[in-house]
């Protein structure tokens, strides 16, 4: 009488173990890539608006300025000026990892979002007028950094504001 064989052999079984732990592997990298690449580009966004809502701050302070009131720091990283609507006097500093306020923003500009500014050597910058000491242009310049889960991302911002007389 014969036997009928039913099951599998040891190596059949080894080759499929096999074979199914590779096509994890290979789906656990797609995954991870995919959580990497979005923690990426959550860090890049940050970093995008973070500074766009710096720069427009900056500019709209800068604006609301009168030229002949606006005095840069010694230092290239700080810039001081009079709010013309409130009279308000407000000095904006580079330093310790963050753009602070001394007056118009109790808090500092990058706080919201947990990005980190690098002023470098120079924050900021004024051009006068060839006739005077009254200022006709401020420049900023800046570098803000992210790290999102190990995932850091860096973008620089300079911004040119024209002052109104």
């Amino acid at each position: 009488m014969k036997y009928k064989k039913t099951g599998f052999t040891l190596i059949e079984i080894i080759v499929v173990t096999g074979a199914v732990g590779l096509i994890m592997v290979a789906l656990i990298g797609i995954v991870l890539s995919t959580f990497k690449s979005q923690n990426r580009t959550k860090a890049k966004n940050l970093v995008s608006q973070s500074g766009a809502w710096i720069l427009s701050e900056l500019k709209r302070d800068i604006l609301a300025s009168s030229s002949w009131k606006i005095k840069c720091g010694s230092d290239n990283l700080s810039v001081g000026f009079t709010n013309i609507y409130n009279g308000e006097p407000t000095t904006f500093v580079c330093g310790s990892g963050k753009i602070a306020s001394n007056s118009a923003h109790p808090a500092t500009l990058n706080d919201i979002n947990k990005v980190t500014v690098s002023c470098g050597s120079v924050f900021v910058s004024c051009d006068t007028l060839p006739s005077s000491d009254e200022v006709s242009a401020v420049n900023f310049s800046f570098i803000l950094t992210s790290d999102i889960l190990g995932i850091g991302a860096s973008q620089d911002f300079d911004l040119k504001v024209t002052v109104r007389n």
